[in-house]
């Protein structure tokens, strides 16, 4: 089907949403769409033009992708394609901007697959859906704005770059296999709760899923602020890895950022204004040691509930198992404030001495690669190996839920 040439691997599942566009006839029309990424493309030159492919852990930066580059939402009732956004069909197709003939946005820097879920937002909170987000293996953080009305009006942005095309070295080669998660946020002021602006919070994690036990990436969990947060006002430029906030070393822990990186004159945090991000390397710390970078990768999706960040990352084997053994690898379950990254729990009691110690993550007991956190309810969620874990409070008042019906 020429709708879906652009199609990979099929990693991407269907996300539901409400949609409304303009048909044909002008129209406004209401669907649920499903969403879904153009998937992997890992085939080392086995697409359908014969490009490189991303699958080269062999010491090589990745490279260009043909297929898998797009996003796709087609009709829930009959399949039939409501809108997609591709990049380009090789190195010489720099793309065409909007094919009302096809239904198509042609994207020239949507450059590499799309194995992840997409996530689906309602700005206003009307019921449609009006912005996507989504990550790829080139490491670029996307945002998708398609306001009800003209798809010709539907746009995709870069908001953030953090892989080969930000630095092509091996260990910043991030690919991004999962969904990201999204929170509305407002800025924190000192000694108050929340009462700064207003922000969409991004949650995205990086690691080779098609290579879970490399060693030569360095991967990172990054939250982004998306402060454009009315939907068909992308955020421009593009920010990228050097632009968030190092919180790495858990410096605001105490309350005192004097011993953070980036400070400004004023003893302020300048690109904490733009987000933060936290390098995943604690394999040392779960009795794990293969050198300076461990492979610690986060291969699940991250889960934002009552400002918490959730998410679990794989620690592979220092060497392989012999014959009869089987070297699985270990799995590390995170929690981190959404603001600042900081422990909000105390996993590991052995390390209280006057006073109590916030960790940032507890070793699982279950070995292998962690799958994402479960919630069960508003107040706890299920860790990979069933530990029911519960959930830090709301600090900010009371909360209420409610449930769409897409029809």
């Amino acid at each position: 089907d020429a709708d879906f040439g652009e199609m990979a691997q099929t990693w991407s599942r269907f996300r539901p949403g409400l949609v409304a566009y303009e048909d044909s006839g002008g129209d406004l029309v209401q669907t649920v769409g499903l969403f879904f990424g153009a998937g992997y493309n890992g085939d080392d030159g086995g697409d359908r033009f014969g490009d490189l492919g991303k699958d080269d852990r062999t010491g090589s930066v990745g490279t260009d992708d043909y297929e898998g580059n797009g996003v796709f939402v087609v009709d829930a009732r009959d399949g039939s394609l409501i809108w997609k956004a591709v990049g380009p069909e090789d190195g010489t197709d720099n793309g065409n901007g909007w094919s009302p003939a096809t239904n198509t946005l042609e994207v020239p820097d949507m450059k590499d697959s799309i194995p992840g879920d997409i996530f689906l937002f309602d700005s206003d909170g009307d019921g449609i859906t009006d912005r996507i987000y989504f990550a790829d293996t080139g490491g670029i953080l996307w945002r998708g704005d398609i306001i009800p009305g003209p798809r010709s009006a539907w746009t995709m942005t870069r908001i953030l770059n953090f892989g080969r095309h930000y630095s092509a070295t091996n260990a910043d080669d991030r690919r991004a296999f999962s969904r990201v998660d999204v929170a509305k946020a407002r800025e924190l002021e000192p000694g108050q709760l929340q009462v700064g602006d207003p922000f969409d919070a991004v949650v995205v994690t990086t690691g080779d899923r098609a290579h879970p036990t490399g060693t030569d990436v360095e991967d990172w969990v990054y939250m982004f602020k998306d402060k454009n947060i009315a939907s068909g006002a992308p955020p421009t430029p593009m920010l990228e890895h050097d632009d968030l906030q190092d919180l790495t070393d858990n410096c605001l822990q105490d309350g005192n950022n004097s011993d953070c990186p980036d400070l400004d004159g004023n003893g302020k945090l300048p690109k904490l204004g733009n987000g933060w991000k936290v390098r995943f390397n604690h394999c040392g710390d779960a009795a794990i040691s293969v050198g300076t970078d461990c492979g610690e990768k986060g291969l699940s999706r991250p889960l934002i509930i009552n400002n918490t960040v959730f998410l679990t990352t794989y620690l592979p084997p220092a060497a392989s198992g012999g014959l009869c053994e089987l070297a699985q690898g270990k799995g590390l379950f995170y929690a981190m404030q959404l603001q600042n990254a900081t422990a909000v729990f105390d996993f590991n009691l052995s390390n209280n001495t006057n006073d109590v110690v916030l960790d940032r993550f507890d070793e699982l007991a279950s070995p292998g690669i962690p799958p994402a956190p479960v919630a069960l309810s508003a107040g706890t969620i299920l860790r990979p190996d069933l530990v029911v874990q519960d959930v830090p409070p709301p600090s900010n008042g009371p909360t209420f839920w409610y449930e769409t019906y897409l029809r």
